[in-house]
């Protein structure tokens, strides 16, 4: 608890009032200068993180990163529609050239038009927006009860996001209606009834070109990806990680007191939950087989250099943990599960661990001894 290697103790402070973080960074220099070991002092990189936004910034960013590419994703999905209703009403209004050379003969005006064509494309655009927030409402907590998260009302909407709103609204009924309104408005009238497009109107139409060429390349794009990540999605699920995870729940709420006392309190709680009808077994370990581990170490073996050292995760747990995860032991046992007093100089390695120290068969890995920085293990047993 008190090593400077035990990175897993989250250290929170309350400042003053008027204190910012920015005041704290030399102090905390100081701190580290005088009390870290050396080795610590000159590589420790201490900096504050405030907590409303810690659980973004942490593991490197990590939920960070993965809102910004859900918004990218969702950006985009908007963005292929509202290209595709520009398109579509860029294509209708050509159709309308002998309308609005009528309506220039009787007299219309082209700011009137410019007012129909825009005021028509609004109006198009407000009641799909209207739709979809009433689609927002009627189907919210479907979502709710999918996603396990809070989908706010519309009542509870800020100002800002309403504002957002409008003017999404305002600029894509200016992007839909604007070639028709500013373009094919002023084409002479006789050309307008004749239903030609002059050689200006032509160029014009070389937007809707490439808007239609840019969707159906990110069409394509999206078409790809989706093919992608759901060979990703699929190989997540079949792929055989090594343990059962199917049936195992976790209890995160057990107190972590690694004293005497607290060792056996939560042995306590090990056999009481054992005892649980439909339990078939209880393993205590400092992490589950989620990704993270209880620190990392450089591991070599015993009468080899040091320089020879392979990099490896570490996990601490009780001698319960291969068969309530039903780890398949290559060789060896798991611990003293089987019977036997506590060593606590034994270790367990997987396959890998054990290539990279050298051993191919896992048979002749069995009692040999390795070494972490200061600290000899014999080798208990082998695991897939």
């Amino acid at each position: 608890m008190r090593s400077w290697q035990n990175q897993y103790i989250p250290t929170y402070l309350e400042l003053q009032p008027g204190i910012t973080a920015d005041q704290l960074t030399q102090p905390i220099a100081k701190v580290l200068a005088t009390y870290a070991p050396p080795g610590f002092k000159e590589n420790l990189d201490v900096s504050l993180s405030p907590l409303d936004t810690f659980y973004l910034k942490g593991n490197n960013g990590l939920v960070e990163k993965m809102v910004l590419t859900l918004t990218i994703i969702a950006v985009f999905i908007l963005l292929m529609a509202v290209v595709n209703f520009v398109n579509i009403t860029i294509g209708i209004s050509a159709t309308r050239l002998r309308e609005i050379g009528v309506r220039k003969a009787l007299g219309g005006l082209k700011r009137q038009l410019i007012g129909q064509f825009l005021a028509e494309a609004f109006l198009l655009t407000a009641v799909a927006t209207v739709l979809a927030l009433g689609c927002h409402e009627l189907f919210r907590s479907t979502f709710i009860n999918l996603l396990e998260r809070p989908m706010p009302s519309l009542l509870h909407w800020s100002p800002v996001a309403f504002a957002g709103l409008v003017g999404g609204v305002l600029l894509i009924a200016l992007l839909a209606g604007g070639y028709p309104a500013f373009v094919l408005s002023g084409i002479p009238s006789i050309e307008s009834l004749k239903g030609k497009l002059t050689a200006s109107v032509q160029k014009g139409i070389g937007l809707r070109r490439t808007l239609i060429v840019f969707q159906f390349t990110v069409a394509i794009l999206v078409f790809v990806g989706a093919m992608v990540i759901s060979r990703q999605v699929a190989y997540f699920f079949s792929k055989d990680l090594g343990y059962q995870k199917e049936q195992i729940m976790t209890v995160a709420s057990v107190p972590r007191d690694w004293s005497k006392d607290g060792v056996q309190r939560m042995e306590g709680v090990r056999r009481q939950l054992a005892r649980i009808p439909g339990v078939s077994d209880v393993s205590f370990s400092f992490v589950i087989p989620d990704g993270r581990s209880s620190g990392s170490g450089q591991v070599f073996q015993h009468g080899r250099d040091s320089t020879d050292a392979a990099t490896m995760e570490v996990l601490t747990t009780d001698e319960h943990f291969a068969q309530t995860y039903g780890l398949q032991m290559k060789e060896g046992q798991f611990f003293h599960a089987n019977g036997g007093g506590y060593d606590s100089t034994r270790v367990v390695l997987n396959e890998s661990a054990a290539k990279a120290l050298g051993w191919k068969d896992p048979a002749k890995a069995i009692g040999q001894l390795v070494r972490f920085p200061g600290v000899t293990y014999r080798l208990e047993s082998m695991a897939f």
